[in-house]
């Protein structure tokens, strides 16, 4: 399941239509040095895209502890 789907409770599966796959995305800015991966659907991988990282995490801001709990 999609993390920004879960944590807003949306079903992904009925917002991206055919396109229902998930991809990893890894997320650089979240500290210095380390990397943080979530599971973002289609609609929320083209909007990472479009916004960029950092406007992206202030969008979805439920997300910090999630992406801070993930670091690698």
């Amino acid at each position: 399941m999609c993390d920004v789907c879960k944590k807003n409770k949306m079903d992904y599966r009925f917002l991206n239509g055919k396109k229902s796959h998930l991809a990893p995305s890894q997320f650089y800015q979240v500290q210095v040095g380390k990397v943080s991966v979530l599971r973002l659907c289609y609609i929320h991988d083209i909007q990472l895209f479009h916004l960029g990282e950092r406007r992206f995490i202030n969008k979805h801001k439920a997300l910090v502890p999630l992406l801070r709990s993930r670091l690698t």
